[in-house]
């Protein structure tokens, strides 16, 4: 197959080309073009080409990828470049935790719409909407990867339905004034009795002015628990924020500099 069906912020949907083929003096070529309202329209231009070359399309040889090699090849070849640290760990434990030792043992070759549909729906008989979209976001990069490196010729995860998809966002909870009093005083006296808020990167105390910073200027946590005393300027009532925490895993961390702006 050398049809894909991709997504169009126009148009909802387009098809591309994209067909390997052997020109008349045996010469391995790839011809690629988007754009295409309906598959028929895509089907009719690969088959002109073809006519007007002369040629023998291919088909990608058996690689005998399972979808477990593909993923591992992902995270070395594009994952660390392209992820920070804690979305690659995030997609690296769903995948451990979902797919590895379920259908990450399958051929990718052999995996098409029909298959990958019927295990997902599996997937919600067991696990919440949340779940099997994630779930679904790493079977996604394993299949992009998959026909970049040519492995597969296209993709059958922009056509999965994820059953049991909610019909409403629940609605958000903005806490009081008072409970943030009343959380924050109990953050604050929970500090002795820990035994290790001693040898803790962030004491308990902190915990609550981060509250506190967090409440009423909306940065994310990772950004709160990065200020140094240099970034307040309490002259002209002002915050520079320049850095932001983020935790590669459990234990390894990283401080990732970011471009500063003021509040």
């Amino acid at each position: 197959m050398s049809i894909r069906k991709l997504k169009s912020k126009k148009y909802g949907y387009i098809y591309q080309v994209d067909m390997r083929y052997k020109d008349p003096y045996g010469v391995t070529q790839r011809h690629t073009k988007s754009g295409f309202r309906t598959k028929r329209e895509a089907k009719n231009y690969e088959v002109s080409i073809i006519e007007k070359s002369n040629a023998k399309v291919l088909i990608p040889k058996s690689k005998k990828k399972t979808l477990n090699d593909v993923f591992d090849e992902y995270v070395a070849i594009e994952g660390k470049i392209k992820w920070a640290p804690a979305t690659l760990y995030y997609y690296i434990k769903t995948h451990q935790m979902y797919v590895k030792d379920n259908f990450g043992n399958v051929p990718i070759e052999l995996v098409n719409y029909v298959s990958l549909q019927t295990h997902i729906n599996e997937l919600s008989q067991r696990y919440n909407y949340p779940t099997v979209k994630n779930i679904k976001k790493v079977y996604s990069v394993i299949f992009k990867h998959g026909v970049r490196a040519g492995y597969i010729s296209t993709n059958p995860v922009p056509n999965i339905l994820l059953p049991n998809k909610p019909e409403k966002k629940e609605t958000v909870e903005i806490i009081s004034d008072d409970d943030l009093k009343r959380l924050i005083e109990e953050i604050i006296k929970a500090s002795p009795n820990r035994c290790f808020a001693k040898k803790a990167q962030y004491k308990y105390r902190s915990y609550g002015i981060a509250l506190l910073i967090g409440r009423y200027t909306g940065l994310r946590i990772s950004e709160v628990m990065a200020l140094k005393k240099g970034d307040f300027d309490l002259e002209r009532n002002q915050l520079t924020i320049q850095r932001k925490v983020e935790y590669a895993g459990l234990k390894r961390k990283t401080t990732i500099l970011k471009s500063s702006s003021k509040l």
